[in-house]
């Protein structure tokens, strides 16, 4: 028995349009026992909106195999201080995991009363948003990142991620995000109760995915098919082309 945790976006597809034998990979997986996780550091989009998106592409998924970095940091943050007030500078990914889990959600009117600043990707961010993130922040609010990655593929090419956006509020408030996602801590203790046997890591960026299964002992499988096309000096389990060639050539072990 093994665990297969799988990033989505350069991996399952890119720019919401699937890659070369995605849903065949996932289908062999299972065909051959291992469990299948969907693990995205991408908070913007809700859990079943990632799962009606793998559907759509012929790849079966429940919300229960989707998890993502705003569920990531609304049970990590819930497990370690109960529900709280949070001003969120991200999309509904993020503010209706907190919802769920009993946490007050602020607006710009009612930035003095958060206790946290989460911060995640949001393409339609603005100024005031990260004022009154910074504001906060200063006014004593802990400072989450529900992830750091600084880019991620889209259609026109490599697009700024919601690392930006954290490093924005970083310079502008001199503190450091604790950071939920990928390869951090929180998203480990998250994800560890969901392995069963041994855990793969396959991703297609080497300071996320890859790093996350070094830290934990994950067997690693870095695809080109996203951000990362030179694998540097870290060296992974396996480097493969496309999942075409993954499945191919990891018959044989699994």
């Amino acid at each position: 028995m093994a665990t297969f945790i799988l990033d989505m976006d350069g991996v399952l597809y890119r720019d919401g349009e699937p890659l070369p034998c995605a849903a065949e990979f996932v289908r062999f997986l299972r065909e051959r026992g291992c469990r299948v996780i969907f693990l995205t550091n991408n908070s913007y989009r809700t859990r079943r909106e990632y799962a009606e998106r793998l559907n759509r592409m012929g790849i079966p998924a429940s919300e229960d195999d989707v998890v993502t970095s705003a569920y990531i940091t609304a049970e990590y943050l819930t497990c370690k201080c109960g529900p709280s007030t949070a001003y969120v500078v991200g999309g509904r990914g993020i503010s209706e995991e907190l919802a769920a889990r009993g946490w007050k959600v602020v607006g710009p009117v009612g930035w003095k009363d958060a206790k946290f600043v989460i911060v995640g990707l949001n393409p339609e961010v603005c100024y005031q948003d990260l004022k009154y993130a910074a504001l906060a922040i200063r006014n004593g609010a802990a400072f989450i990142a529900t992830n750091n990655d600084a880019t991620y593929p889209g259609a026109e090419g490599i697009l700024p991620g919601a690392g930006a956006l954290v490093a924005f509020l970083e310079r502008a408030t001199g503190r450091r995000a604790k950071v939920m996602g990928k390869p951090h801590d929180p998203a480990w203790e998250v994800i560890e109760p969901m392995v069963e046997g041994e855990a793969w890591v396959v991703g297609d960026r080497m300071d996320t995915d890859m790093e996350f299964g070094f830290r934990y002992g994950a067997r690693t499988v870095l695809l080109l098919t996203g951000v990362t096309h030179e694998v540097g000096d870290r060296k992974t389990d396996f480097v493969f082309r496309d999942l075409c060639e993954a499945m191919r050539k990891l018959e044989v072990l699994i």
